[in-house]
């Protein structure tokens, strides 16, 4: 029995392993794991346009996009090309990466540090204004990538910071239109410090109730702690 329960712990570590991504950073080496129910968009292969336009994205906001998951099946409709728009789940992780001579590497900090200045800064944010230069960042690498489609935020639900711990966790639910559809999504955005280096994990879902907010933030703290616990 404890043979065959040793087999099973080796097992099951080699699948979570095979589920981490490992990346270099400015030089720090970084693990993120993927996201239970999500699958990996590659920057390589079949999936490696998808990848290099959400990229292009991050770059216009100061950011290098680490890992991109999207749901299985949206992905795969993707890869077949039926890409549909409207992904009903997806998640980023990317470090702050800006185009300045900013500190990037945060070696100083602990995360208390960390997390108070950040929740200060959240306060401070004007959402509608920062929501303005993402869709103008989006459409024009729409443009850049020549996909045909624009798309329009609408007045955002700002519900600030739900909660501190290994991270900062920031909520907002805001309305989409890409021209055929509009739709509801609901966001949580993790913050936290991960071997001094500044980390955000944007996880996105289809609003359908508040239930769905309460989701997202139950996977956006286990993930971080998994993020956590394998730095």
């Amino acid at each position: 029995m404890r043979a065959a329960l040793i087999v099973l712990l080796l097992t099951f570590a080699t699948q979570a392993g095979a589920e981490n991504k490992q990346t270099n950073f400015r030089g720090v080496i970084l693990n993120l794991p993927k996201p239970d129910n999500l699958c990996v968009v590659e920057n390589y292969g079949s999936t490696s346009e998808i990848f290099e336009m959400q990229s292009a994205i991050q770059r216009k906001a100061g950011n290098k996009l680490l890992a991109f998951y999207d749901d299985c099946l949206h992905l795969e409709s993707a890869i077949n090309g039926s890409y549909e728009a409207n992904s009903p789940e997806w998640q980023f992780v990317v470090a702050y990466d800006p185009n300045s001579d900013a500190e990037t590497i945060f070696k100083n900090y602990s995360t208390q540090r960390f997390n108070e200045e950040i929740a200060a800064g959240i306060s401070d944010l004007d959402i509608n204004e920062i929501l303005k230069r993402v869709e103008q960042g989006v459409n024009q690498t729409h443009k850049d990538f020549s996909y045909d489609g624009n798309i329009v935020f609408g007045k955002p639900i700002d519900l600030g910071v739900l909660e501190i711990g290994d991270a900062v966790f920031q909520g907002m639910i805001v309305n989409i239109s890409n021209g055929n559809d509009d739709f509801l999504v609901g966001g949580i955005f993790s913050y936290l410090l991960v071997n001094g280096v500044f980390i955000s994990a944007y996880k996105y879902k289809k609003y359908k109730s508040k239930q769905t907010m309460i989701d997202l933030l139950s996977d956006a703290k286990f993930y971080v702690a998994k993020v956590v616990h394998l730095n």
